[in-house]
């Protein structure tokens, strides 16, 4: 499968539980392709308040980005009293997940499809940073952009699955995609998102609160990663 969504849908529920009120930030810039990342974008540091819905279970966590490009950052979630539950990190084509402040630390491969526990998706990691900054996760194949109604374009992806967009004075604010993880909807929100994946009941919601500006160049992978075992998400409770 092509890489689609991030990692975020999954873990969020990992841990979900309660947290506090949203704030504001500025909306990304408009003069660049949906799929491409903004100059501001990156190197930042953005703290964001996530909202997770899944059938009827309810819960929240705090998700802190570093993002030095589309292909190195790093995403981790505490709970509303800053306790760590897990973390994500992405350089070029090595991944890591770790648990609770690294309790346990395993490699992964961020474009590989995972089947995520809990949710019955599967998704690869390597686009969380892209969503959350409100980026396209998948850039077109050659020829094959279709212009729609106003405001509107649909375009395949490398796999052939059709993918439709609705843009505003040339900024992202929808897109759809029905293909082989289900059908799965972004929306822009103030200053953040919205994904529903309504095959699972799924929706996460997220705000960002804060950003500032981020040094260094790349996010640095665990040391020993390569003796870590192989990320097995189907093996958690």
């Amino acid at each position: 499968m092509p890489r689609r969504l991030p990692a975020l849908v999954a873990l969020l529920l990992l841990a979900a539980c309660r947290s506090a009120g949203p704030g504001a930030a500025p909306a990304p810039a408009a003069d660049i392709a949906p799929w491409e990342f903004a100059p501001g974008d990156a190197p930042s540091q953005r703290l964001f308040r996530a909202q997770v819905r899944r059938a009827s279970e309810h819960g929240s966590l705090r998700l802190v980005l570093r993002v030095w490009g589309p292909a190195r950052f790093e995403v981790s979630a505490s709970d509303p009293l800053g306790r760590p539950v897990w973390a994500v990190t992405v350089r070029d084509a090595q991944g890591s997940w770790s648990e609770e402040g690294g309790r346990r630390v395993c490699r992964l491969d961020p474009s590989r499809p995972v089947l995520w526990p809990r949710l019955g998706l599967t998704l690869p990691a390597a686009d969380l940073a892209a969503v959350l900054l409100g980026r396209l996760p998948e850039a077109p194949a050659a020829g094959t952009i279709l212009p729609g109604s106003s405001g509107s374009v649909r375009f395949l992806d490398r796999e052939g699955q059709a993918w439709d967009l609705e843009l505003a004075d040339g900024r992202l604010t929808r897109w759809s995609l029905v293909g082989q993880a289900g059908a799965l909807t972004w929306r822009r929100e103030e200053s953040g998102g919205r994904l529903a994946a309504d095959a699972a009941q799924l929706e996460i919601q997220w705000r960002e609160v804060a950003r500032e500006p981020l040094g260094g160049t790349a996010p640095a992978l665990p040391p020993g990663l390569d003796a870590a075992p192989e990320c097995a998400f189907d093996a958690l409770p």
